[in-house]
């Protein structure tokens, strides 16, 4: 009879003419009405004697079915009608349609809210025949790199099930490659079990930003070798110009099946040249695609109510109007709406006439044009139970996407008493949530989560449940091994801005400033050097009001906070605080091994300034500290002197190898400053090469082998061929470095490859000397 529209709510009203009105019964009464395979018996007295009755039943489960929170068989389907843009739909067709021996970029602007994320979702996310991860951005991220990290997270889950592509991940990616991904990827274990086990010298590489682009750019490569790829990045005007780098490094290496659909919304980069001058950079190189979205028009919002309440247009003409000046034609606010007029009862089904029907004017009067998407969706929150809306604040306060394991240890903040997996699972029904794992959780669109994190009242509330959402975090050790519960926990207490400080009355700063000190460590190692940058200065302002005050109460954790804090500011390119940050260790710093990172940060900080003289100054001054004391400028005859005195002591191969391992670390510091002297000097002028190798070679038989070795052997084997042709002993350096490198491994490996090549090719076919770079 098509009364129902759902199996699920025919169940509902059978259950009630059984029941109450016993209509029919199970053939021998063994069963209740159900959806299974069973045979039921019409009582055709009680039918012919109840047909009123049997009508006022139907009506009353409707109405029963509507409020329902469990059956939402006859709620309106509010999802995206392609039919509004079909257009647009089209185009991004014809895109993925060529990428076959190509790598596309669509760039997707339009007012926030107006679809852009649904229509390429509806375009691609069920196509089998390609894969599509999608991520958004934040404005401020909730960790280092979380949108990419994300992103490749949710590609990880989507090739799973592809063995094609799994085979490809294991055989086409280095050891290193895979140990870098998984840093980045704990989920890519999966393709690489052995990546877990990587050595210590891999993760050493892996720390390079260099080989973090490499790494994901090999996986992106893998995976469309057997199938088209679809990323979607949502808002990307929010990224970071780490961020965007790392993109343009992908889609420029990238040769085939990769397509990128990234949305922005148009007034947010009105003033912001930074995302469109990115854009045009990489359409240097590949096909880049601009689609522009508006807000629906009259007629399309009339045609979208036609189609989802399967009514005919000129019985929604009315509606459609005022859904337009309620709405401005936003297509997210548009659905929200409807969704709210379901749970106020003024949309609803009228079994009676089987369709949909509504009041316009119950419509105009219960709803405002000054109410906005946020004020519906804040409604929605609040009609839910206690507990659901607190959950939803809660997870507000952690970004977009989270982990429900973080809000159970802080739950209590905001009084949350029920289990946590049960309220999200609720959020899930309402739609205001989306679960991805176990381990995941995500809100359904960013106006959900502001109008979540809006529901705490004012400021001062906020920074008080960031600060105790922190503290709570703070204490749970075992939570805090995971890299992401660690920037969670930090990120909250930095959220709470002045209230952090509260931490110094409380006499927690020594515990916390040791959290900040190790997501500091953990997102260079992701190299994420801006946010590493934060969490480094936070812990440092945390110990005290100066460098003085926190050196003198706390030595140990104020050395390697702003030590590390040079490095980073240095990493991200802020030069001046990175000086700062040295000095400040150079200044109050009680031991001479205590200064040796912030001096060669300092020493890089001259480079990084292109202040090549200043360097080759600062770093003879220490070295004559270090009580290695060079001159000045040694002429060239003084270099082959010193280079004389040398040569006999390394004609035998034996004599070097079977030298014990450096114990002296102040002699490694002087090779670091050294080996980068030797470039500096070559760019200024000065005769230094030669004669610094010969004290390296001399220090070394004096001292033993270090990390730094292999490369000090390089440039003997240059100096060897430099001064007098001498080709064979040039080789052997070269041979005789790589098996000290293979007993004592190596620093520097990018520039000791680089130059024993250069040496090599000088020897032998360039082609000859491969052997050395894929060691």
């Amino acid at each position: 009879s098509k009364i129902a529209e759902s199996r699920e709510y025919a169940v509902v009203i059978g259950k009630r003419l059984e029941e109450e009105l016993g209509l029919f019964h199970h053939v021998t009464r063994d069963h209740s009405f159900t959806d299974d395979n069973l045979f039921f018996r019409f009582d055709t007295t009680a039918w012919n004697a109840n047909q009123d009755v049997i009508a006022m039943t139907v009506r009353e489960s409707m109405s029963e079915f509507n409020k329902s929170a469990e059956i939402r068989g006859m709620r309106v389907d509010v999802g995206f009608d392609k039919s509004l843009r079909s257009a647009e739909t089209k185009q991004l067709k014809d895109c993925a349609n060529h990428i076959k021996d190509d790598v596309c970029m669509v760039m997707i602007g339009g007012p926030s809210g107006c679809g852009k994320r649904a229509l390429v979702e509806s375009t691609f996310s069920d196509n089998p025949k390609l894969i599509f991860a999608s991520a958004t951005f934040e404005t401020t991220e909730s960790s280092p790199f979380a949108t990419l990290r994300l992103l490749f997270s949710e590609l990880c889950r989507q090739v799973a099930n592809h063995p094609k592509i799994c085979e490809n991940l294991a055989s086409m990616l280095t050891n290193t490659e895979c140990t870098t991904i998984l840093r980045w990827v704990p989920e890519f274990v999966a393709f690489v079990p052995g990546a877990e086990d990587a050595n210590s010298e891999a993760n050493d590489v892996a720390k390079n930003q260099g080989c973090i682009k490499h790494s994901l750019l090999s996986f992106i490569e893998a995976i469309c070798d057997c199938m088209p790829v679809v990323l979607l990045l949502d808002d990307i005007m929010n990224a970071e110009s780490c961020t965007l780098e790392i993109l343009d490094f992908i889609l420029k290496g990238c040769d085939r099946n990769l397509l990128l659909c990234a949305n922005y919304s148009e007034s947010s980069v009105e003033n912001d040249s930074r995302l469109m001058q990115w854009k045009e950079e990489i359409a240097k190189f590949i096909k880049v695609k601009t689609i522009s979205l508006k807000n629906l028009e009259t007629e399309q919002i009339r045609a979208f109510l036609s189609h989802t309440l399967r009514l005919d247009e000129s019985e929604v003409d009315e509606l459609a109007v005022l859904m337009k000046k309620r709405t401005d034609g936003n297509f997210y606010f548009l659905n929200q709406l409807l969704e709210t007029l379901q749970n106020l009862n003024l949309l609803s089904y009228n079994f009676a006439t089987l369709k949909w029907s509504f009041s316009v004017e119950a419509i105009r009067k219960k709803t405002s044009a000054s109410d906005n998407v946020g004020m519906l969706l804040a409604m929605r929150i609040t009609q839910l139970s206690r507990c659901v809306e607190q959950t939803l604040k809660l997870a507000s306060c952690f970004g977009s996407s989270f982990d429900p394991e973080v809000l159970k240890e802080t739950k209590s903040v905001l009084f949350v008493f029920d289990d946590i997996l049960f309220t999200l699972s609720e959020a899930c029904k309402e739609g205001l949530l989306i679960r991805i794992t176990d381990r995941e959780y995500k809100f359904a669109h960013i106006e959900v989560k502001k109008a979540a994190y809006k529901l705490l009242r004012s400021e001062e509330e906020r920074k008080r449940v960031h600060f105790e959402i922190g503290l709570a975090l703070s204490t749970k050790e075992s939570l805090l091994e995971d890299d992401e519960a660690l920037f969670a926990c930090v990120d909250q207490i930095i959220q709470s801005q002045d209230r952090m400080h509260d931490l110094l009355k409380a006499g927690m700063k020594v515990r916390i400033a040791r959290l900040f000190l190790r997501a500091g460590k953990s997102a260079m190692e992701l190299s994420a050097f801006l946010v590493a940058s934060k969490y480094l200065k936070a812990g440092s302002e945390l110990l005290g009001e100066n460098a003085q005050a926190a050196f003198r109460d706390h030595y140990d954790i104020a050395l390697q906070l702003f030590s590390t804090h040079a490095q980073a500011e240095l990493s991200s390119g802020c030069v001046e605080a990175s000086r700062k940050a040295a000095q400040a260790v150079l200044d109050e710093a009680r031991r001479q091994e205590d200064k040796q990172s912030a001096s060669r940060t300092l020493f890089r900080c001259f480079t990084a300034e292109g202040k090549l003289k200043e360097q080759c100054e600062f770093a003879l001054r220490l070295l004559e500290t270090a009580g290695h004391k060079f001159p000045k400028d040694p002429n060239f005859l003084a270099g082959i002197r010193e280079w004389e005195k040398t040569r006999p002591e390394i004609k035998s191969d034996e004599n070097v190898l079977s030298l014990p391992l450096l114990t002296d670390q102040s002699i490694d510091f002087c090779y670091d400053i050294l080996t980068d002297l030797i470039l500096t000097s070559n760019a200024t002028g000065r005769h230094f090469e030669l004669f610094a190798t010969a004290r390296m070679v001399q220090m070394t038989l004096k001292h033993g082998l270090s990390k730094f070795t292999p490369l000090i052997f390089v440039l003997v084997g240059q100096g060897f061929i430099a001064i007098g042709n001498d080709l064979r002993e040039g080789k052997r350096m070269i041979e005789l470095s790589f098996q000290i490198k293979s007993a004592v491994g190596a620093a520097a490996k990018g520039r000791l490859l680089t130059q024993a090549c250069m040496v090599s090719g000088c020897v032998q076919a360039i082609s000859q000397c491969m052997y050395l770079a894929l060691d």
